[in-house]
């Protein structure tokens, strides 16, 4: 699996984010395949800070689940919000997965 594909995929759900309050906390990714695909699983552990952090956090999680993701040679065939958390007033952690195919 080449890592260029987890981190094309870091970068647009980062891009979905508000740059000055999200952070990626970490990420990680291992190979994946079924008889007829072959890909990866994705992990994206994201901590958004600050004032209007709730809401930070529901436009990018709405924009994640919906818009598609072009990254060459890859499909991302599932993503979702495995855990959000509230830290806080003003600190929202989430954690999302995602299944990326390579395109044939």
């Amino acid at each position: 699996m080449n890592c260029d594909v987890h981190g094309a995929l870091r970068a647009a759900i980062s891009g979905r984010f508000h740059p000055s309050l999200a952070r990626v906390q970490s990420s990680s990714h291992h190979r994946w395949s079924s008889v007829t695909f072959v890909g990866a699983r994705h992990r994206f552990a994201v901590c958004v800070a600050g004032e209007g952090a709730e809401q930070c956090v529901d436009e990018a999680t709405a924009s994640i689940l919906s818009d598609d993701f072009n990254i060459d040679g890859h499909i991302v065939a599932d993503i979702a919000v495995a855990q959000r958390q509230s830290r806080g007033p003003n600190v929202v952690e989430i954690e999302l997965e995602a299944l990326t195919v390579e395109a044939s």
